[in-house]
């Protein structure tokens, strides 16, 4: 993770982005280290992902919703419809056999999970 951190920091030394440092790094590493640095920077994953969606929640003005709910329900059926049809033609049924079967609501989806 030091690592990761200079070559961010280099990067912003040199104008670019720090996330381009970071991805090169993450390029870089293989093989035993990889695994283990997977291991370590999990918890830490979680702990961002799980702050992104607590900061955005708080952000977000509950008056506001009555205002953008039919845009959301016809996003959210599109995005529905078009997962439905097109997962056919996109993942070959072998690879379709090795992915979990969950329910998300409107019945059974072949989805990561």
């Amino acid at each position: 993770m030091g690592v990761t951190l200079i070559v961010a920091g280099l990067a912003v030394r040199l104008h670019i982005s720090a996330a381009v440092g970071a991805f090169l790094v993450g390029i870089a590493l293989s093989g035993p280290l990889q695994e283990r640095a997977h291991g370590v920077l999990r918890p830490l994953r979680d702990l961002f992902a799980a702050s992104f969606f607590v900061l955005f929640g708080r952000q977000v003005d509950p008056r506001n919703i009555p205002q953008v709910l039919l845009a959301a329900l016809v996003l959210a059926l599109v995005t529905a419809a078009t997962n439905r049809t097109s997962r056919p033609t996109v993942a070959p049924e072998d690879v379709k056999s090795m992915l979990p079967v969950c329910s998300v609501g409107f019945g059974w989806w072949w989805r990561a999970c």
